[in-house]
């Protein structure tokens, strides 16, 4: 789809395995304006993406993400922070997230998330 991307990551975690393991993301903008809900829904459930992170996150789009069963099987860690206009984000993952917070970005002060990322209990990249 022409609004998604999605980014593979292989990460070696040094201080708990020797293994790689392969971390698939998606960052996905709603489109607030001119939407089509269902067929965003659709998209992030054929990706099966292990996280992914929403732009222009609204009120409305987060009730038709929860209304997908699937989703919210595939997705247990969320967090969504939904505004009118372009001014929601949100992270929805299927490994465990800490340290969530969202920063207003200059000169506008658009709104980012930032969150640590886990697997097997310990943080895939410490960006503290």
């Amino acid at each position: 789809m022409k609004n998604t991307w999605l980014v593979t990551l292989v990460a070696l975690l040094c201080a708990h395995t020797s293994v790689a393991q392969e971390l698939r993301l998606m960052a996905y903008n709603v489109l607030y304006d001119g939407a089509d809900d269902a067929k965003s829904v659709a998209a992030i459930e054929a990706e099966t993406a292990d996280v992914v992170c929403l732009r222009e996150l609204t009120p409305h789009f987060v009730k038709a993400f929860e209304g997908s069963a699937a989703l919210m099987k595939a997705y247990p860690h969320r967090t969504f922070v939904p505004k009118t206009g372009t001014w929601g984000v949100g992270f929805a993952s299927k490994v465990p997230l800490t340290d969530v917070r969202v920063l207003p970005v200059p000169p506008l002060k658009l709104p980012a998330m930032e969150a640590t990322v886990r697997l097997d209990g310990a943080p895939l990249l410490d960006h503290r």
